[in-house]
């Protein structure tokens, strides 16, 4: 598998964010800022201190360290 580019992510929040100024379309824009940020973070952390964070609880275990 190759590794995923988060940098697109945020290029599809940019479009998003553009596309329209509804409601819906501005809150999908920041969920995928939110995750073009969270990814490589996430990502620093499990190869810094070789520890693999599972999925529950992930993101709070991230802002808790």
């Amino acid at each position: 598998m190759s590794k995923f580019d988060w940098k697109e992510l945020y290029e599809i929040g940019n479009h998003l964010k553009d596309y329209s100024k509804k409601e819906a379309y501005q809150r999908s824009a920041i969920g995928r800022y939110y995750y073009s940020s969270f990814g490589p973070v996430k990502e620093y952390y499990e190869k810094s201190f070789r520890r693999i964070l599972s999925s529950e609880n992930a993101h709070t275990k991230l802002i808790n360290i």
